[in-house]
């Protein structure tokens, strides 16, 4: 369990170095389209299940929600790891994290909803841009398998 501890606050202070490496530029994040009646039997996203639709800008916004009972890097690693699933498919060579976004409080009334907007990229990377090179997928709950 000290381990998990360990794992979820270097994910989180992953998570800001990501977002302090995003680009300036003016991010759309979309209103989410998941609520409470979302929220899974097993209480998270699974990663086949996460939405995606497009953000605007040739960005991508990928959401997934969670009763309180997962962290916000649990459903981060969750969309982080359909947005590595969806750069493979899609034939993109990086990706980068543009805006990550928790739109509800994590408490038992309230599912908690986390947005992540990406930019991909189909050849070589913008000068300045750190893609991600991470999946997450090692660090998706086994409920969201």
């Amino acid at each position: 369990m000290r381990l998990r501890k360990i794992a979820v606050v270097a994910m989180a202070f992953a998570s800001v170095a990501v977002l302090s490496a995003c680009s300036s530029k003016s991010v759309n994040v979309r209103a989410p389209s998941l609520g409470l009646a979302d929220v899974p039997a097993g209480g998270i996203t699974k990663i086949s299940d996460v939405k995606i639709k497009p953000s605007g800008g040739g960005n991508i916004q990928f959401e997934g929600v969670s009763s309180s009972d997962f962290t916000m890097e649990d459903v981060m690693a969750v969309l982080y790891c359909r947005a590595g699933a969806y750069q493979v498919e899609k034939g993109f060579s990086a990706r980068q994290v543009e805006a990550l976004e928790r739109q509800s409080t994590n408490n038992p009334a309230t599912p908690q909803i986390v947005i992540a907007v990406l930019s991909f990229y189909k050849d070589s990377v913008p000068a300045g841009v750190k893609p991600m090179t991470s999946d997450w997928c090692d660090k998706v709950p086994e409920a969201a398998q």
